[in-house]
């Protein structure tokens, strides 16, 4: 595209204000994240965020770009798992510092969803992306009515842009890495087993051993009203136990989704004696597995090890389906990196408005550094 070309932006306020064939014709097929299908169950699914999307088109009024915002309150409260607990004065004074936050983040990409950048440009102006991404978010700050304390950029899986977001005034730091199981390698679950070391070999044989009294049902529109409640507890369950504590769902978030004309979300319940004691939910796209949420009974983990099982039977769902690729997403790298996951680095980018966190923001990015983790090798050497 001729840098002379003239991009102009509008923002919404709900995808359901934006043209669904445009929207569709802009967005490629293996962005199912930004799909309007999607997005539309999303908003639906998850009332309490605010949305917004920016779309950029050029002087013939055709989609070029889009960016889709999530605007939610952050309370600093909700960020102490991450504070490090091997330095009492430091871990002090980054409690005060983040007891005064209580504010309101722009969020480019999906606090819901990991693995989502949350922004799409056509190849025509995509080698500027960081100019465009910084002019949609000027362009939907000018339309906010309370103006936000600071904006964030999540998913960007290099620091290739750190020059530019730096230019922006924007501050890179590290975030979780995720973590992918790539089924390549084998030819099948069978051969993946015997591509294990014998301890690790061992080790999932105990762990199918604990849990054969256990049921697996998929759930549908049909059942999941049976298992909704229970769901939505041990969902919590896991909230409670996690260091990031922004998340708010409504109860029927898992139905919403399944809802999705494309069929794409699934969700599998484990239950023993018709009691559950836990679920996975992924979606299931065309060459990938995306985990989603999972919710544990934590009494039935120490022993039974009913999460590692979980993710063996995806390892196994993914053979069966012939998937390229699992993602386990973000939490518990070490335990999936012993089902031969791998990790991928991960950054976000944070500007702040707001005057005195500004000043506390450094401290706080150093302070609050993913937890170091072992990373294992189950595969014979």
């Amino acid at each position: 595209m001729n840098s002379n070309t003239q991009i102009k932006y509008a923002v919404y306020h709900s995808i359901n204000e934006i043209d669904e064939q445009k929207w569709n014709a802009l967005i490629p097929k293996g962005r199912f994240f930004l799909s309007y299908e999607y997005l539309t169950h999303l908003e639906k699914a998850c009332p309490f965020l605010s949305y917004y999307y920016v779309l950029m088109t050029d002087e013939q009024h055709e989609f070029k770009g889009v960016c889709t915002f999530q605007v939610s309150k952050i309370q600093g409260k909700n960020l102490l798992g991450y504070l490090p607990k091997n330095h009492k004065a430091i871990e002090f004074v980054s409690r005060q510092c983040l007891s005064m936050i209580d504010t309101t983040l722009v969020y480019l990409g999906n606090i819901i969803f990991t693995c989502e950048s949350g922004w799409y440009m056509d190849s025509s102006i995509r080698d500027q992306y960081v100019e465009y991404i910084d002019q949609s978010v000027k362009h939907l700050l000018f339309r906010l009515d309370r103006k936000p304390s600071g904006i964030m950029i999540a998913e960007e899986l290099t620091l290739v842009n750190k020059p530019a977001f730096n230019q922006k005034h924007f501050t890179d730091f590290e975030v979780e890495s995720k973590m992918v199981f790539d089924t390549k390698p084998f030819e099948s679950f069978e051969d993946y087993l015997n591509q294990l070391s014998s301890k690790y070999r061992v080790r999932k044989n105990k762990i199918y051993k604990s849990n054969e009294k256990v049921r697996v049902v998929e759930l549908n529109l049909e059942n999941i009203d049976r298992y909704n409640d229970s769901i939505y507890q041990l969902f919590q369950q896991v909230v409670s136990h996690s260091k990031f504590n922004l998340l708010q769902i409504s109860s029927d978030y898992f139905k919403e989704f399944l809802k999705l004309p494309s069929q794409k979300f699934h969700i599998l319940a484990f239950e023993i004696n018709e009691q559950l004691i836990g679920f996975i939910s992924y979606f299931e796209l065309p060459n990938d597995i995306e985990i989603h949420y999972v919710g544990i009974d934590y009494r039935y983990n120490k022993d039974q090890k009913i999460y590692n099982y979980m993710l063996y039977k995806m390892i196994e769902l993914g053979f069966s389906k012939k998937t390229s690729t699992i993602c386990f997403s973000r939490t518990a790298q070490e335990i999936k990196s012993t089902l031969g996951a791998t990790e991928t680095k991960v950054y976000s980018y944070l500007k702040l408005k707001n005057p005195i966190l500004k000043c506390m923001a450094p401290f706080l990015i150093r302070q609050m550094k993913p937890e170091t983790h072992i990373l294992r090798n189950p595969f014979k050497k």
